[in-house]
């Protein structure tokens, strides 16, 4: 009865602690790293690792917790490859959710029921929303008391009090996978199940994200979000229902409010930043002898990078060198406005190949690869969504160096697989218990 009792207050604090995660991503830079610490400190004091290995192993998740732990292993030893060994070290708070996800939160998933999964989305959904409006009222207030445009545009997520997002991108890879779940809890064939709240929480979702990720002039975002986007309009058209006509309605209202803003706002001038509509004139009129427009800026950086990838192709460069050697190569490019910040490789990717070598973007590869499968085997779509949108994010951006990347991607990852592999458990065991007439 004893161990009864322990069992159950253990699994309410570590649903707390995943609970705390969902509805506080907005504030991730400030909070994550110590509830990241007081979980691995639980499981210290909980100390049911064979139940966790159990559980893991019930539900074919060994080799992907392994994949996580490995590749948090190479940010582990990477101090002995830099001559950086502080900046090397600094980088394990970035990654510690690499370790607390496989030994935390993906034997916890499995005992999670269906109502304490959707309460912790629709949680989600709600802070991912507020933090939207709060921004759009922020930029419309300063649009009109100076003037100017660009406050429209950009940078107004960033700038709200105690913002996580130093980056547009970041703010709008948050509000796609929001979109994505309200659009999916709306297309479900159990509609009927949706509280009202909740059901006018989807729609609202989808109406201002729409907007506010248009505003945020992230161009992957962007991309990504119109894919979701038609693939769901699709959806809702094939299947006939009442919501095809909405989304379309959201869809026209983009559109027209897009085509206006580019025409009457696609201007290059110090008062108008429409980063979409001047994007292609911005890079093609940009210095490549001295890039200072995004795009270009990337080209470079990537070059760059596999200029120093090529000379330690195999165990990079170390975590803790990377900025450096990035930097001089800046400078040997003659690349002024580059050297003159403080620029990564914008490609995770890349970005990887140089901190860990071979061996760790290839565990990372893998990590993307296994997730991908264990979620199109399932046939989970909106998972399916999120990770092409984590995948080609990291392409341009490099997610994984900056908190408010490096908890979302291992966090989401681990939840779709733990939710995926305990879908596909249970199934195959009712299977089983109905074949041998159980």
């Amino acid at each position: 009865m004893e161990e009864i009792k322990r069992q159950t207050i253990f699994f309410i604090i570590n649903f707390t602690l995943l609970y705390s995660v969902a509805s506080s991503f907005y504030l991730c830079r400030y909070i994550f790293l110590p509830i990241a610490i007081l979980w691995l400190a639980l499981a210290i004091v909980e100390g049911n690792w064979k139940e966790r290995y159990n559980t893991l192993k019930n539900n074919k998740l060994l080799l992907y917790a392994a994949l996580f732990l490995g590749f948090f292993f190479c940010y582990l030893i990477s101090p002995f490859f830099s001559d950086n060994i502080g900046r090397a070290i600094s980088s394990w708070e970035y990654k510690i959710w690499f370790l607390v996800c496989p030994i935390c939160i993906l034997p916890l998933v499995p005992k999670l029921s269906q109502t304490q999964f959707k309460r912790m989305f629709v949680v989600y959904l709600c802070v991912i929303l507020v933090m939207a409006i709060c921004s759009l009222i922020q930029s419309f207030y300063l649009w009109q008391t100076t003037h100017k445009i660009y406050h429209l545009y950009y940078q107004h997520a960033s700038t709200l009090p105690l913002s996580s997002f130093r980056h547009p991108s970041y703010c709008s890879l948050y509000e796609i996978i929001a979109w994505i779940i309200a659009a999916h809890l709306l297309l479900r064939k159990k509609q009927h199940t949706l509280s009202t709240p909740t059901t006018i929480l989807c729609w609202a979702t989808l109406v201002v994200l729409s907007v506010h990720i248009y505003f945020l002039q992230s161009k992957i975002g962007f991309l990504t979000f119109g894919i979701a986007f038609f693939i769901y309009l699709g959806i809702a058209l094939k299947r006939r229902t009442n919501i095809f006509v909405m989304i379309a309605v959201i869809g026209g209202i983009i559109a027209g409010f897009g085509a206006f803003m580019a025409k009457n706002y696609g201007r290059e001038t110090k008062d108008c930043d429409n980063r979409f509509a001047n994007s292609i004139t911005s890079f093609q009129t940009d210095d490549k002898k001295n890039p200072t427009e995004s795009t270009s800026i990337r080209v470079a950086l990537w070059h760059n990078s596999w200029e120093i990838g090529r000379e330690h192709w195999f165990l990079g460069v170390g975590a803790g060198d990377v900025k450096e050697l990035m930097l001089n190569k800046a400078k040997e490019h003659n690349y002024k406005y580059i050297a003159s910040g403080d620029f990564n490789c914008h490609n995770q990717y890349l970005q990887l190949w140089l901190c860990v070598g071979l061996p760790g973007l290839l565990l990372f590869l893998a990590i993307l690869a296994c997730s991908f499968v264990y979620v199109c085997r399932q046939k989970m779509l909106p998972m399916i969504l999120i990770t092409f949108a984590f995948a080609t994010n990291l392409l341009v951006e490099c997610m994984l160096e900056l908190v408010a990347g490096t908890c979302v991607i291992p966090i989401v990852l681990t939840l779709m697989v733990g939710i995926c592999q305990t879908m596909r458990y249970h199934d195959n065991r009712e299977v089983h218990a109905s074949v041998s007439g159980e």
